[in-house]
């Protein structure tokens, strides 16, 4: 058995608060080497899922490079700090209409602890599983743009559920990143990956 520790650390709080920047200039959205998916050439049931982070433009920027596929947000729930919730959905609330309205569920937004990466994996397969009792999916894209736990849940869900299916990890790779952008240790997690 193959195991290895992930360390996370959180910071006290975005400098910035709801205003912080993070992405800077022009955005590539791409797959993710190791995480492609055997993509399937019809897309008239394309779905994706994005783990909503602060970065508004990143959001923005993957809706809109697969918008004809339905959508919904994960959102971090209980956030690492209560504070942080509100900043993280007034943030996304700016890219909405990218986002669109969602044609599958009678909801567009999911909750998974922003510090539990094992739940998010859960709650990944949950609405895979809820939208493939609706009918098939062409193409399943992740896209993992919320805390680094989250982003760990998204991988594990792929290599665990994923590999050599349609389904493939994206991520907006934006030309400059902002420096800074945190203030403070609050505290460090370790995840046990097995």
């Amino acid at each position: 058995m193959k195991k290895y520790d992930v360390l996370y650390s959180e910071p006290k709080y975005y400098a910035k608060k709801e205003q912080t920047v993070f992405s800077e200039g022009t955005i590539v959205v791409r797959q993710i080497e190791g995480f492609e998916g055997l993509n399937s050439t019809d897309q008239t049931n394309d779905f994706l899922i994005v783990g909503s982070g602060y970065d508004h433009r990143l959001i923005k920027a993957v809706a809109e490079n697969k918008d004809k596929a339905d959508k919904v947000q994960i959102f971090g729930l209980p956030s690492l700090r209560a504070d942080m919730y509100q900043e993280n959905v007034m943030r996304a609330g700016r890219a909405s209409d990218a986002i669109g309205a969602n044609k599958s569920f009678d909801r567009e937004s999911f909750f998974a602890p922003a510090n539990d990466p094992f739940i998010t994996a859960e709650v990944v397969s949950e609405i895979v599983k809820l939208r493939k009792k609706l009918g098939p999916i062409s193409n399943l894209y992740l896209s993992p743009l919320a805390t680094k736990p989250q982003a760990l849940g998204f991988a594990l869900f792929y290599l665990s559920e994923c590999i050599g299916t349609t389904t493939s990890i994206l991520f907006p790779v934006s030309s400059k990143y902002a420096r800074e952008t945190s203030v403070g240790l609050q505290r460090v997690w370790q995840y046990t990956v097995e």
